[in-house]
């Protein structure tokens, strides 16, 4: 609604400001606030002081204005509340959009280091991976050794076992070479005794 000065109530009355300003005095009526050091009073109080002095005034040209003026005012008001909504509103997705952005940016640091993580536990995996290989290798190079040592070993067993045997064979021969030449020197031995005491009894 409207507010009014002083001034302007004293011309809807047709009175002076001076009679206006002493009713308000006596009354008492607090002025709403102070612009271009212009008192301004409400409707409600500018009607009081209406009242106060003009009992019987005619105030329907002046609520017919006052609603006219209030509508323009909500519409006014109504608009200017959408418009702010509407600004809000913008701000709010600026907000959301920079948000989004600062979010996107806040996070590429940490894509970027979960994807270098990944790409050096791959990297670990198949070094592991190489290394079993080469142990696999490994194992099977000690266990052919394992398997010709055995062999050689098994082999040199057997030499060593043909040699002994050889050597048992040898000293049999021999044992027996010797046998038979003492027997055949007993043999000698013998001959030569009977024949050389054959001769003593004959002489």
């Amino acid at each position: 609604m409207k507010d009014y000065t002083v001034k302007q109530i004293a011309d809807l009355l047709k009175v002076s400001k001076t009679t206006v300003q002493k009713y308000i005095k006596a009354a008492a009526i607090k002025y709403d606030y102070v612009e271009y050091n212009k008192q301004f009073y409400s409707y409600e109080k500018a009607k009081g002081i209406i009242k106060g002095i003009r009992e019987n005034f005619d105030f329907s040209a002046l609520d017919t204005e006052n609603q006219a003026e209030n509508s323009t005012t909500k519409t006014e008001n109504q608009a200017e509340n959408s418009t702010t909504k509407t600004e809000n509103l913008q701000e709010k997705t600026e907000n959301s959009t920079t948000k989004t952005e600062n979010s996107t940016t806040e996070q590429d640091p940490t894509n970027r280091m979960m994807d270098m993580l990944q790409k050096e536990i791959e990297k670990k995996d198949q070094e592991i991976k190489d290394l079993r290989e080469k142990l696999d290798k490994a194992y099977d190079r000690i266990a052919d050794m394992a398997d010709k040592a055995q062999y050689i070993t098994a082999a040199d067993k057997t030499a060593l076992i043909i040699d002994k045997t050889q050597q048992k064979e040898d000293n049999s021969i021999v044992n027996d070479q010797d046998q038979d030449q003492e027997i055949n020197k007993e043999k000698k031995k013998g001959f030569f005794s009977r024949l050389f005491g054959r001769k003593k009894e004959n002489g």
